[in-house]
């Protein structure tokens, strides 16, 4: 008699744990979450004797590059099992000025998929190597980020704007810093 009441109460515990525990809690378990960067130089060059906007504001200037979420190896080796980004920090940092000083005096750094665009004005900008500037999330930007990340497709930089003086080029590097979740039992 004790063995069948042992048998029913482990069986009635079973059935518990079964209802009160989805499938989604039990894979959750199994993720892997990991810290990760995307990055893209995007190099700008304003040849001398570019004639002045017709605004007569400076020296307009529009480039782009393409940033492939696959070049961080841990998302390359994840990328079939990815669950989800979580944006943690965007910023723009100057690498080299050849030219300067130049001082960008309107610009917008913009992020874009096919399917979905964010974009960032930047203030009066003096370029300087070494000089960041961080793209913050004060309206949801980095929400629209995780979900052109979450297309798992390469998207889209661009950085444009005006400059103070042509005959310059600099680079300027986007960098975002993202946390990863992927199962790989998926």
């Amino acid at each position: 008699m004790k063995t069948i009441t042992n048998i029913l109460l482990g069986l009635i515990t079973l059935a518990a744990i079964s209802y009160f525990t989805s499938c989604d809690k039990i894979e959750s378990l199994t993720d892997v979450t990991f810290d990760a960067s995307m990055n893209a130089d995007i190099g700008v060059v304003i040849p001398a004797g570019n004639d002045k906007s017709v605004m007569a504001e400076g020296y307009e200037f529009s480039e782009s590059a393409t940033v492939d979420p696959r070049e961080d190896p841990d998302i390359d080796k994840y990328y079939d099992k990815l669950k989800g980004y979580d944006v943690q920090e965007v910023t723009g940092t100057v690498k080299k000025v050849m030219g300067g000083p130049v001082v960008i005096t309107q610009g917008k750094v913009t992020i874009e998929s096919d399917n979905e665009s964010v974009s960032w004005d930047m203030p009066l900008l003096k370029l300087t190597e070494g000089k960041s500037v961080t793209f913050g999330n004060d309206n949801g930007e980095w929400d629209k980020v995780n979900k052109i990340l979450d297309e798992k497709k390469k998207f889209t930089v661009t950085l444009s704007g005006v400059s103070d003086k042509n005959g310059v080029s600099f680079t300027f590097n986007i960098l975002i810093k993202v946390k990863v979740t992927a199962n790989p039992l998926n």
